[in-house]
């Protein structure tokens, strides 16, 4: 191996290593903020919150419910609202904005199951609930429920129908 290819590899391991620092680093700064928003220290969890945002590009409420073994596997502009509830073992994109929507008065904001996928580029609007293992395309707006397990892609967000 050349030294030019080693270069090469080297800074492919860095690009790995940061991208992965930041996904850990997104959930840290959400963690404590969460942890401040908790114990009624809200002014405190605010400032995780932006400093969160500054550091890692991500604007992840406090208020919202992110369970265990979430992953962002390319964590840059990712949005995610204060009334938000995230299952176990969700995987969520560069971009993917979840958030809430007006009805009767009151903000009504997403819930994602375990195991759910959202791919790049992606909303997820009002008070909707991805079921266990959906998997959302690229640029997608998701704007009403989904089924367990399905596909779905499109804007609106339509099922995906295997031939």
């Amino acid at each position: 191996m050349g030294e030019r290819e080693s270069e090469q590899g080297l800074r492919k391991l860095r690009h790995i290593l940061n991208d992965q620092c930041r996904s850990k680093s997104t959930l840290r700064y959400y963690r404590i903020g969460n942890f401040f928003y908790r114990h009624n220290m809200n002014k405190l969890a605010y400032i995780m919150q932006w400093i969160g945002m500054r550091k890692t590009g991500n604007d992840i409420s406090s208020a919202a419910l992110i369970d265990k073994n979430v992953h962002f596997p390319h964590p840059i502009g990712i949005v995610i609202g204060s009334g938000v509830k995230i299952g176990k073992g969700v995987t969520i994109h560069a971009n993917v904005i979840i958030g809430g929507k007006y009805k009767r008065g009151k903000i009504r904001y997403p819930q994602i199951e375990g195991g759910c996928i959202v791919y790049g580029n992606s909303s997820l609007i009002g008070n909707i609930v991805l079921q266990e293992n959906t998997i959302i395309g690229a640029g997608t707006v998701v704007l009403e429920s989904t089924i367990k397990g399905k596909s779905y892609a499109g804007c609106p967000a339509r099922e995906i129908v295997k031939r």
